[in-house]
């Protein structure tokens, strides 16, 4: 189960950023011609992570906050024996 829960989270992003990638690109006219087009890939690439970047951050904030809100170990400034465990 462990391997399957560090696998898993990167696949939705990935599949974000690359069908964005593809999107752009074929927006931008990199599929034509049949050649590399190394700006059109830029561009797109660039695009597709700031895509990503502002639909997965916020879903990796609530993750990260639900996974701390039920956490037991308190943090700041304080002696080590206010800290539960």
């Amino acid at each position: 189960m462990i391997g399957l829960t560090l696998v898993s989270p990167p696949r939705p992003a990935h599949a974000l950023h690359f069908a964005v990638y593809e999107m752009a690109k074929e927006a931008f006219g990199g599929n034509l011609g049949g050649g590399h087009h190394p700006a059109i890939a830029a561009a797109s690439a660039a695009l597709a992570t700031v895509v990503n970047e502002a639909v997965m951050t916020p879903v990796d904030v609530v993750k990260q906050r639900l996974q701390v809100v039920d956490s037991r170990v308190q943090t700041g400034v304080g002696p080590a024996s206010s800290h539960q465990y």
